[in-house]
């Protein structure tokens, strides 16, 4: 089975955070919507948003230019000695670090751009937070696949 253009970059991201030393203890999940289970101190979720093409030439063989967005989640509990937030923070200085070093994820895309990022805190459970930060992933296709 062939798989798209989108997926192998989410894969690409993921993969970043799996490589040398794994950001959040190795626990990165692809497309899955995890609760932070009780007795895990991080995990990082990798998602496909979406995908918006662009096609700046005209006629029907024009290549189509895409812009995806990739979403990263980090979930992190306090350790006792260290807030949740400053854990979150560490693993999102890390994965940013590891995503905007090569602006064409091994030759997948054209360039990234950094988004948004968002800190959010449970009030009933204030040991766990969550950072959400999303890239925009240029990158084409042909006008008949994208795979």
């Amino acid at each position: 089975m062939t798989a798209s253009l989108h997926l192998g970059i989410r894969d690409a991201v993921a993969a970043l955070y799996q490589a040398g030393t794994a950001l959040a203890g190795g626990r990165i999940f692809e497309n899955r919507k995890f609760a932070l289970a009780t007795g895990v101190d991080s995990q990082i979720q990798v998602f496909r948003e979406r995908s918006v093409p662009q096609r700046p030439l005209l006629g029907h063989t024009a290549p189509i230019d895409w812009h995806t967005t990739v979403r990263t989640v980090i979930k992190a509990r306090a350790d006792g000695s260290t807030s949740a937030e400053a854990v979150a923070d560490a693993i999102a200085v890390a994965a940013y670090a590891r995503v905007m070093a090569d602006q064409t994820l091994g030759g997948l895309c054209d360039q990234i751009d950094p988004g948004d990022f968002e800190w959010d805190q449970d009030e009933a459970d204030t040991d766990v937070v969550q950072v959400t930060w999303d890239v925009q992933v240029r990158h084409s296709s042909f006008a008949n696949t994208i795979s």
